[in-house]
C-alpha cells in the first residue's frame, strides 16, 4: 500500500513539474512581446528587390521575405513562422500590410504578440531595403 501511495504522490510531482515548466515555457518573452515599438518606414526611400527580414524572441522567432518594386510592397512571404502559428492570423496580418503598404495596421484580437513578431521581421526587412 505504501508503495502505490509513493508511486502516485511521484506521478502527481512529474505532473505538476511539467505543467509548470510547459507554462513557464509557453510565457517566455510574452511580456517582451507585447511592449514591442514597431517603428514606421518610408517606403518611398526603398530599394527594388527581395530582402529577408528576422525577429528573435524565444517562440516568436519568424523570418519573412518581402519583394518592393517601386517604393511598394508586392509581396510578404512567411520563410519560417512563429510556434504555434495560427494562419488566418498571419493571412490576415499581410494583407493590411500589403493593402496599407504600412506596419500600421489595425492587428488582430488576440494575437498580439503574434503579429508584432511578423511586423518586426517585416520592419526589419524594410530597413535592408533602405540600404
Amino acid at each position: 500500500m505504501k508503495t502505490i501511495a509513493k508511486l502516485l504522490t511521484l506521478v502527481i510531482l512529474v505532473i505538476v513539474l511539467l505543467g509548470f515548466g510547459g507554462m513557464t515555457y509557453l510565457s517566455n518573452g510574452l511580456k517582451d512581446g507585447k511592449s514591442i515599438t514597431v517603428n514606421t518606414v518610408d517606403l518611398s526611400s526603398l530599394n527594388d528587390g527581395e530582402y529577408l527580414g528576422t525577429y528573435e524572441n524565444k517562440r516568436w522567432d519568424n523570418q519573412v521575405k518581402i519583394q518592393i518594386e517601386s517604393g511598394t510592397i508586392t509581396d510578404i512571404e512567411v520563410v519560417d513562422t512563429v510556434m504555434f502559428e495560427k494562419p488566418e492570423v498571419t493571412e490576415a496580418l499581410i494583407n493590411q500590410v500589403l493593402d496599407k503598404q504600412s506596419l500600421v495596421i489595425d492587428g488582430v484580437t488576440g494575437s498580439t504578440v503574434s503579429v508584432n513578431a511578423y511586423l518586426k521581421a517585416i520592419e526589419d526587412a524594410l530597413m535592408k531595403a533602405r540600404q
